[in-house]
């Protein structure tokens, strides 16, 4: 996914609709050069560009992951089934989005028992260490009731969907289908399709892409709002 500069701060300052909760102080992984702290303030000294404003992210290279959890209270309580790693890459060009499918054996059990057992602390630092130590900057997370909410405030989410599969909704009996290509996914469909895994052919690692396809929509989404009505971004 090709941002530019402007819109790559539009899309990781986006992601923060999802709940930000989290600024971390780490070190930036550049080409093996010494980590330099990184918190909330980063980019509070920072001068304006040409391209746009000041640049409110750590410097050099960013990475944020991105988590959902299972509640359907307006907490974030629950298992951590969506889990994905952004990169920014540091001219601001490139963001890289990377999943950890949930059932994925890591540190002696599954990649969404961590947020569980030990929060946001040990879920960051069992996905750094999956990736090789990376080092994680930002946090951002939402629940069903997020996604959905996010969902109806944006008029639906776009994405490309690689399987055409039927959705029956346990809940209501209501049969949801995603037919393959460009479809709008609004109100809670968006969140039936990210937590649709069995009628999938690779299981978990599908549901996994879809998730990516999901913020992949909702950054492209987020732009538009942005660029159509700056105000009502803000």
């Amino acid at each position: 996914m090709l941002l530019s500069r402007r819109n790559a701060l539009v899309s990781i300052l986006a992601t923060g609709v999802l709940a930000l909760v989290g600024c971390a102080s780490g070190g930036n992984q550049q080409n093996g050069t010494p980590s330099t702290p990184a918190n909330a303030s980063a980019g509070a000294d920072a001068s304006p560009t040409p391209t746009g404003p000041a640049d409110p992210l750590p410097a050099g290279i960013v990475n944020a992951i991105i988590i959902g959890t299972d509640s359907r209270n307006k907490d974030f309580s629950g298992n951590t089934d969506a889990i994905m790693l952004a990169q920014i890459s540091e001219d601001r060009t490139t963001v890289t989005l990377v999943s950890i499918a949930r059932d994925t054996y890591l540190n002696g059990n599954k990649a969404n028992a961590a947020y569980p057992a030990g929060g946001i602390e040990l879920l960051k630092k069992t996905v750094s260490d999956a990736l090789g130590g990376i080092d994680i900057h930002l946090t951002a997370h939402t629940n069903f009731t997020g996604l959905i909410s996010i969902t109806r405030w944006m008029e639906g989410i776009t994405v490309f969907n690689k399987h055409k599969n039927t959705t029956v909704v346990q809940s209501t009996g209501r049969e949801v289908v995603f037919e393959e290509g460009e479809i709008l996914l609004e109100n809670t469909d968006a969140l039936i399709y990210a937590r649709e895994r069995k009628a999938l052919p690779n299981g978990d690692l599908d549901r996994a892409e879809r998730h990516r396809a999901l913020i992949v929509g909702l950054l492209k989404g987020l732009q538009k709002w942005n660029e159509k009505s700056p105000t009502t971004f803000s």
